[in-house]
C-alpha cells in the first residue's frame, strides 16, 4: 500500500471515528415540527387534554416543551408565562416569530418584536407558492419548543398558551389575562433529556 493510500485510509478512520463520537447514546431533539422515533421518549407530560397535549424535558441550559393537537392541524400559538399572579411574557408563532416582552399593565393583545428571539425558538408554521401562485402551509406535527432556562423566572413558572386555527385555550378555559388557571411547572420535576432516553432504554 503506498503512502497515498495509507493517508486516506487513515483520514477516512478518523471522520469515521469523529461522526461515531459525534453521536450520542441519547439523541437530542430537533427543532424542527416532525417528531422522529425516540426524540421525546421519557419527556413528562405536562398537559394531555383532548384540545392539546403538552410535554416537557430539559437539560442543563433549556426546557424542550413539544405541543400538539390530537384532533386538529397545528396552526400556531401564543405561549404566556408567568410567575405566580404575575403575567411575564409571552411567545408568539405562526409563519414568523415574536415576543412580547413585558405583559406587566398590559390590558391588550400586542405582538410584540419580531424576529429577536435570542434566547428561545420553535419552529413556525412553513408556507410557500406553488407553480400556479398558489400559498400552500406546510402544517407539521408539532410546534417543539426550545427556552433558555435562564429566562424562565427562578421558582415555580405557569404557562398558557392559545391555540390558533381553531382558536382554543391549553389547559382549557384558562384566560391569558389571568393566570389563576395556567399550567404549574417546576423544572426540578423535569427530567434531563439523557437520563429519560436512558429510562425508557431499561424499559
Amino acid at each position: 500500500m503506498n503512502i497515498r493510500k495509507i493517508w486516506c485510509v487513515g483520514r477516512c478512520l478518523a471522520a469515521a471515528s469523529t461522526v461515531a463520537a459525534a453521536t450520542p447514546a441519547a439523541a437530542g431533539i430537533l427543532i424542527n415540527g416532525y417528531v422522529h422515533d425516540g426524540e421525546w421518549d421519557g419527556a413528562r407530560t405536562l398537559y394531555p387534554g383532548s384540545e392539546g397535549r403538552l410535554e416537557a424535558v430539559r437539560d442543563s441550559e433549556f426546557l424542550y416543551l413539544k405541543l400538539t393537537r390530537p384532533q386538529e392541524p397545528m396552526s400556531g400559538a401564543d405561549l404566556y408565562i408567568g410567575r405566580a399572579s404575575e403575567r411575564l411574557f409571552m411567545l408568539h408563532v405562526s409563519s414568523a416569530l415574536s415576543e412580547d416582552a413585558d405583559l406587566k399593565g398590559q390590558t391588550a393583545y400586542e405582538y410584540g418584536i419580531w424576529g429577536k428571539n435570542a434566547d428561545w425558538t420553535v419552529n413556525p408554521i412553513n408556507n410557500y407558492y406553488d407553480s400556479n401562485r398558489k400559498m400552500q402551509v406546510v402544517t407539521p406535527d408539532a410546534h417543539e419548543y426550545q427556552i433558555a432556562l435562564s429566562k424562565l423566572p427562578t421558582g415555580e413558572s405557569k404557562l398558557m398558551f392559545v391555540l390558533k386555527r381553531p382558536e382554543a385555550r391549553l389547559p382549557a378555559g384558562a384566560d391569558e389575562m389571568k393566570t389563576d388557571g395556567w399550567l404549574r411547572l417546576d423544572i426540578g420535576s423535569v427530567p434531563f433529556l439523557r437520563d429519560a432516553a436512558r429510562r425508557k432504554g431499561r424499559g
